[in-house]
């Protein structure tokens, strides 16, 4: 059972989006009461999220400048199968960054070796960034797919559906331009080491990741580790290798 601040919070966020969106299928608008500096300056921000969301999330995200060798890989390695499940279930498990999760194997594809002080100093760079914008938009867009708070009235809910896209494009491209401070730091030196590369050394950057959150993997973050490590070293790596290696240290990952 909810609490009564949470009651409340709900009750104020579904007020929000009644008094601030209203539209039609042909189109949307936008009101607020009058004199409002906030509901004006909530208005244009909640507007211009819609007009965003008109547009493939793909087509507009991608900035050339945050466009990194980092992030087309997550793209790649995210699409893979199964990748994505695995990802979100080790982050609901540890409240963890799946961003520097992803860092971590391509560190191991391009031969960047990462302690757990290199990982904390990155998770540091980025910790702001993280939670008050990445997981702030993430709180939003699951709180409009879960309440459904315009349902019956149809207008209403067309545009409830529009700024939840809105707000999706805008998280993904909120994740896109932390990526982009993880590789600009990984890039400028004074983090990490080389090494060789292969999943030998991404389980290890990996590892030094668990140890900077203070976890010890379990059997259900082993199999899910072992889902990405294989997606993305498939033609090195045996599907079961990694789960072993996690749960009793056998030395059976190729370099």
């Amino acid at each position: 059972m909810r609490s009564t601040s949470s009651r409340r919070s709900s009750a104020t966020a579904r007020w929000c989006v009644r008094r601030v969106v209203s539209g039609s299928r042909s189109g949307t608008r936008i009101r607020y009461s009058k004199g409002s500096i906030f509901w004006e300056g909530l208005g244009k921000a909640f507007r211009g999220l819609i007009e965003k969301s008109r547009v493939p999330a793909r087509d507009w995200v991608m900035d050339t400048a945050l466009d990194t060798p980092f992030w087309r890989f997550s793209l790649d390695l995210y699409g893979r199968p199964g990748v994505d499940a695995a990802c979100l279930s080790l982050q609901g498990r540890h409240d963890l960054d799946v961003n520097l999760l992803l860092l971590c194997v391509w560190a191991g594809q391009t031969g960047t070796r990462l302690s757990r002080a290199d990982v904390t100093l990155l998770a540091d760079k980025v910790a702001a960034w993280q939670g008050e914008v990445v997981q702030s938009l993430r709180a939003v867009r699951r709180w409009l797919k879960s309440q459904d708070a315009t349902s019956a009235i149809t207008p209403l809910a067309d545009a409830a559906e529009r700024l939840r896209d809105g707000v999706k494009a805008q998280e993904l491209a909120a994740e896109q331009l932390e990526q982009a401070l993880l590789y600009e730091a990984v890039q400028a030196g004074g983090v990490g080491a080389p090494a060789s590369v292969g999943p030998r050394l991404a389980m290890g950057n990996l590892d030094a990741y668990f140890a900077c959150l203070s976890r010890e993997p379990g059997v259900a973050d082993a199999a899910d580790l072992a889902q990405i490590l294989t997606a993305a070293f498939g033609d090195r790596l045996r599907p079961l290798d990694a789960i072993w290696q996690m749960q009793d240290g056998r030395d059976v990952l190729p370099a």
